[in-house]
């Protein structure tokens, strides 16, 4: 009996010749695709009622043998896999795109909910507006939150390459980039709240949610996630666009199959693996140029696509195409909520702690805040939370338990400090 391994991984065509019957052990092993005909159809294959002949001749019990024919949605699906580990995917670029619009306009509809119709429900009437009439709020909020935002953003890169030459352990250097990052992130948003001066216009001793400044730390946790959402949604774009030359359009899959298959065996479709790489490499290869200079750059643009896939796939887990738009767009909801729970969390512990006030009316005041203890509980333990969300994302991490776990994760932990934080303000009360 010849060894498997050593010929073309096809899966053999059943035979009516009772001289060798394909046993269930090297037909296991195989990899292949096989497509019916009009003959292929029925119950029993000529193989197996071949072997149920020979049974009782030769002594033994006739064994059921795992069909030999596979349905066409079979084989389409192992040529999907196939294709993927070839770094091929089956599917369409200008439908996907167009799957992805539901990511901007869901976190627009969020945001426009959260933001708008929200705070214009509930403002007082009789409100404090401490910036000029030309310059109201929101704006002087939302900018300096998205500015803010956006300078923390730009210490990714600095700050990565500072821990990573420090640490020679790949995996622990992105952990402790994650964590501090976070630290860097959260004071940041804590500086937020001197420079716009909110201690100063408050009409209460106290943060609750009828003062004017609940509304000012509302909106500038909104222009913080705004940033936030903008930078992740062009992100996605552009992981998307590594991926249009590489896609082949589900139409041209079966035209694609039968073009791999020789003439004479069209009445059973066996195609072998060898013969799918190279149809697969005709199907997607780029028209060649006659300027030799425009060709070199062409597969220098190839060549850096195909380091960006794999460099996202090895932090994803999964190519980018794979993850549902559902995910994506629960992660954008995510991140406009979790901003509003932690400013909140953390503007509330600011505000009712005497490091907000002035030296002066931090002693000669029995009805302001004394001391800090709200704000030393509160700023480290929002810190802890958002650094052990940071960490599910990092690689080490998240290719163990999946992108969708890391998103149903962050979204239960979101929601708790969002309602913690509205908590706090009194305004579930």
């Amino acid at each position: 009996m010849n060894n498997p391994s050593s010929e073309s991984p096809t899966i053999p065509v059943a035979s009516t010749s009772a001289s060798h019957v394909a046993e269930p052990e090297e037909i296991a092993p195989l990899k292949g695709y096989l497509l019916p005909t009009a003959r292929s159809y029925g119950s029993v294959s000529p193989a197996s009622r071949v072997s149920e002949s020979l049974g009782p001749r030769l002594g033994r019990v006739p064994e059921e043998r795992p069909p030999t024919f596979i349905s066409l949605e079979e084989a389409e699906e192992e040529v999907e896999l196939d294709l993927e580990d070839q770094g091929y995917f089956v599917g369409s670029y200008p439908h996907l795109l167009r799957l992805y619009t539901f990511v901007p306009s869901t976190a627009l509809l969020t945001w426009l909910l959260l933001g708008v119709f929200i705070p214009l429900a509930f403002i007082p009437k009789q409100s404090n507006h401490p910036h000029p009439k030309f310059f109201p709020s929101p704006l002087p909020e939302f900018i300096t939150s998205a500015a803010f935002w956006s300078f923390s953003h730009q210490l990714r890169l600095p700050l990565f390459s500072l821990i990573s030459s420090a640490v020679k352990n790949p995996n622990v250097a992105t952990i402790l980039h994650a964590s501090s990052h976070v630290i860097v992130h959260s004071l940041l948003r804590l500086a937020i709240l001197p420079i716009l001066r909110i201690r100063d216009d408050m009409q209460h001793h106290f943060p609750i949610h009828t003062d004017y400044a609940f509304f000012r730390v509302w909106w500038a946790s909104l222009g913080w996630s705004f940033a936030e959402v903008v930078v992740a949604i062009w992100q996605g774009y552009e992981q998307l666009s590594l991926y249009k030359d590489v896609m082949i359009p589900p139409s041209r899959v079966t035209e694609f199959l039968r073009a791999a298959v020789p003439p004479e065996e069209r009445d059973c479709y066996e195609i072998p693996v060898a013969d799918l790489a190279a149809s697969t490499d005709l199907l997607l290869q780029p028209q060649r140029l006659d300027n030799e200079d425009d060709e070199l750059e062409q597969n220098l643009d190839k060549l850096v696509r195909i380091k960006s896939r794999e460099e996202l796939e090895q932090v994803y887990g999964a190519p980018v195409i794979n993850i549902p738009v559902f995910i994506t767009c629960l992660q954008r909801i995510d991140s406009i909520i979790l901003s509003l729970g932690a400013t909140l969390l953390v503007a509330w512990a600011y505000l009712r702690s005497s490091i907000s006030l002035p030296s002066s009316d931090a002693q000669d005041s029995t009805h302001r805040p004394r001391d800090n203890i709200a704000f030393w509980v509160t700023f480290p333990l929002v810190c802890l939370i958002q650094m052990g969300l940071a960490v599910l994302f990092t690689p080490p991490v998240l290719t163990r338990i999946g992108v969708h776990t890391a998103a149903y994760l962050s979204l239960l932990v979101a929601l708790g400090l969002f309602f913690g934080g509205l908590a706090v303000w009194d305004v579930l009360t």
